[in-house]
């Protein structure tokens, strides 16, 4: 079955890159009135205004509005809503669009599953980027052509005409619009992203929808809709199951098609009371999660529960700070970080049951963010000196000798990702701690032959390996969002993947 492509952001903040037309004027005191019913409860619901009479005032200030599944037949009226942005009108009956025509600040529409057929009203907007009409009545795709700031358009379940077929999907590809076109085996012209493997992603950061893109694809299928912010995005190691932690508080677990949801546990339901759950991964065995839990201004313990949930066991129950666990590759220890009586951090590793804790660093600057190399035999580290000015990448040996700086500028480096062959990693750079703006970057694992993958002029951040090492994934705002983008591992080739109108708040690369 078509899963539509949602554009869902209604509560949130304003995007940079939409809406840059002056917004239309405001006629104080006008009353206005929509033909179809059920298009104006989705407006007075939207304004939590179900009775009084609507203002143009009121009507002009909405800038997003969601009327998805209302059974809306006629538009009319909506073009009071001038300085819409984003309108999802997804799951209606609607044929007629005719009163678009005018919407010239609207960037993301959602069409799916109507009726429309002429697709002429579309034809001004040119602010409009993103654009859903799965599964309509469209023939001709003609009027797309004039729309300048198109970056991506669903087209599945459509009886395009055979020009639409033969050439004008094809030329829409070339202006640089992706295209998704599913049904059908004649025409694909849809660009296969991913390589075997799958990637989860979920955007928004206040209220979330959480979305996959399977092995092999250039499609993306919504798994779900939460009412809360989606973080911690992980992976089951046979790739069935998808967990993410809910509003900070709660984990749950669900297939890899968006069923079987199950909340496993809940911050509140630790014997020790916690605000908020963090961190989570599971064991490379499938058969533990390990997370963080943590309470505002007392400590943070390093748990794991079996993958129901039950048998939770507190490996640090020490009422200090404990951060960022990570199992080894063979799953017998955990890396982690905590806070001294000092002030400072050092990286510390513990059995998997907890036992046996060592301290491999002793610094009076702050170690934190350690990773395992592949093997197990490595062990990167960032180390920031004092006051924060600059923070180096380091490497060491699974036992704490042989520390090694590998990254020795007057900059700030964090993040640093061993490849999966262990040869390489990659890492950020912000020339400036105070700036937001950084680059990726690549050196051997040794820590020569530095290589710059982005500018550093807008900020990039979060890079992930695929399975094979051949691509790396990362978050950047270059385009006014912050979208997830892939790049081969030596910069080329860069595709911005979501290309959404809402933030990507957290991504998973799936196993291969």
């Amino acid at each position: 079955m078509y899963r539509r492509w949602v554009m869902l952001g209604i509560l949130l903040a304003a995007w940079s890159g939409c809406g840059d037309e002056e917004k239309n004027p405001v006629d104080f005191g006008a009353v206005v009135e929509f033909v179809d019913a059920n298009l104006e409860v989705a407006v007075r619901e939207h304004l939590e205004k179900p009775v009084e009479a609507l203002s143009r005032e009121e009507l002009l200030a909405v800038t997003r509005l969601d009327a998805s599944g209302r059974e809306i037949v006629d538009l009319s009226g909506i073009e009071q809503l001038a300085n819409l942005e984003l309108l999802r009108l997804a799951d209606n009956q609607i044929r007629d669009i005719a009163a678009l025509a005018g919407m010239a600040r609207l960037c993301t529409l959602d069409l799916a599953n109507n009726q429309v057929e002429n697709l002429g009203p579309l034809s001004e907007l040119s602010q409009l980027r993103d654009l859903d009409l799965g599964n309509n009545a469209v023939r001709d795709l003609g009027p797309l052509f004039g729309l300048g700031g198109l970056q991506r358009v669903e087209l599945s379940g459509n009886p395009l005409d055979d020009n639409s077929l033969n050439s004008l999907l094809e030329a829409l590809r070339e202006k640089g619009i992706e295209i998704v076109f599913t049904e059908g085996e004649e025409v694909d012209v849809g660009r296969q992203i991913l390589g075997d493997f799958p990637l989860v992603y979920s955007l928004g950061m206040n209220k979330s929808d959480l979305w996959m893109m399977p092995a092999n694809s250039s499609q993306r299928v919504l798994l779900s809709e939460e009412k809360y912010g989606v973080y911690d995005l992980f992976w089951s190691p046979d790739g069935a199951k998808i967990g993410f932690i809910l509003a900070k508080g709660a984990f749950y677990t669900l297939r890899m098609d968006g069923t079987g949801k199950e909340k496993l546990l809940g911050a509140t339901d630790l014997e020790r009371k916690s605000d908020f759950i963090s961190n989570p991964s599971w064991s490379p065995d499938g058969q533990r999660i390990l997370f963080v839990a943590a309470k505002i201004g007392s400590s943070s313990d390093i748990l794991t529960m079996d993958t129901a949930g039950n048998d939770v066991r507190n490996l640090t129950d020490d009422f200090t700070q404990n951060f960022v666990p990570r199992w080894s590759p063979d799953g017998r220890r955990i890396l982690f970080y905590r806070e001294e009586d000092s002030g400072d951090t050092e990286i510390f590793a513990m059995d998997a049951d907890g036992g046996n804790p060592i301290k491999l660093t002793d610094h009076p600057a702050w170690d934190a963010s350690g990773r395992w190399s592949p093997d197990g035999g490595r062990i990167t580290f960032v180390r920031a000196e004092e006051g924060f000015a600059s923070a180096s990448i380091y490497a060491m040996d699974a036992d704490g000798e042989n520390v090694r700086r590998l990254t020795d500028d007057s900059t700030y480096d964090t993040s640093p990702v061993w490849s999966p062959d262990g040869e390489r990693i990659a890492f950020v750079r912000q020339l400036d701690p105070q700036s937001v703006e950084s680059d990726i970057r690549v050196m051997d694992a040794s820590g020569g032959s530095q290589l710059a993958l982005t500018d550093p002029l807008s900020r990039n951040t979060s890079p992930r390996w695929s399975p094979d090492g051949s691509k790396l994934f990362f978050l950047s705002d270059r385009d006014g969002n912050m979208d997830l983008y892939m790049m081969d591992a030596d910069g080329n080739d860069l595709v911005n993947v979501t290309r959404d109108s809402v933030d990507v708040a957290t991504f998973a690369i799936g196993p291969e």
